[in-house]
């Protein structure tokens, strides 16, 4: 059985980081799996799959999503696989139009349980989407419900599967020497977020509750994204820059975790709740 997974790019995310870890298990479970990104810049994430000798095609190294020649790209490349899977929103779409002119099966993954294109106008494309999966799998009930939503009821080629963990490589992993993140001595206390900075996720409540910790203790962020200049003058602002840490993004995160000692997840949105 050949299996292709495709998705906008590997850049920090949950659904970029299940991809990693996924398709090498399904590769060692003797399935034949590819992996197809529309932007194939080469982040940290796309040189650990590519490092597995899992194939990977691009259609470029921009981040062009929407691009309608990717559509004829897709139906080409999608004809030569018996399942075909789509993660995120261009894929999402641009994979439901592919599967007009292709035989085999469609499975998308929906990750989340927001998105900007769930607004009254654009339903009816998104409900003709969704109808065009064999099926659809959302990651959370409250994924579910909220993909639900869109028609009045749940669709019934969909299901839940929960993000599944490789808890191995957590319990394995040696702790990161804390003066490599550039501290002057290792009896700090250390708190720990893991996630894009973005207006999804919520680094800025956590440095503020810093300015009312003692000042033994500093925050970690790794991650990356376009609020990366507001966390830092947030941290200047409240004259803890030197206890905030923005890591970028980092493909250590298991070690960070053993070397913290409080790993906090503070965000507005998540794929297994529904927002706030």
């Amino acid at each position: 059985m050949r299996i292709l997974h495709i998705i906008t790019d590997l850049n920090t995310g949950g659904a970029e980081k299940l991809i990693v870890d996924l398709l090498p298990r399904l590769r060692d479970s003797k399935t034949d799996v590819e992996l197809c990104v529309f932007n194939g810049q080469k982040t940290p994430l796309y040189n650990e799959i590519s490092d597995t000798g899992i194939t990977v095609h691009q259609f470029g190294d921009k981040p062009d999503y929407y691009n309608p020649f990717h559509i004829l790209k897709l139906i080409k490349l999608a004809r030569g696989f018996d399942i075909v899977h789509t993660h995120n929103t261009a894929p999402q779409l641009f994979g439901a139009i592919a599967s007009l002119f292709c035989h085999n099966k469609w499975i998308t993954t929906e990750h989340t349980t927001t998105s900007n294109r769930r607004v009254w106008w654009y339903r009816p494309v998104e409900r003709w989407m969704y109808h065009r999966y064999n099926t659809v799998i959302c990651i959370s009930e409250a994924a579910a419900e909220s993909v639900a939503c869109i028609s009045g009821n749940k669709y019934p080629n969909m299901t839940v599967i929960p993000n599944g963990i490789n808890t191995a490589i957590y319990q394995l992993a040696l702790p990161v020497d804390k003066l490599s993140i550039g501290r002057q001595n290792n009896n700090k206390r250390i708190i720990l977020m893991v996630g894009r900075y973005s207006y999804q996720k919520d680094q800025s409540t956590i440095i503020k509750a810093l300015s009312l910790l003692d000042e033994n203790i500093e925050l970690w962020l790794a991650g990356y994204g376009e609020t990366e200049i507001m966390l830092e003058n947030l941290a200047k602002d409240l004259n803890i820059a030197d206890r905030v840490h923005l890591l970028g993004m980092r493909s250590d995160v298991p070690n960070l975790m053993k070397a913290a000692d409080i790993v906090v997840q503070s965000s507005h949105i998540e794929g297994s709740d529904l927002p706030l």
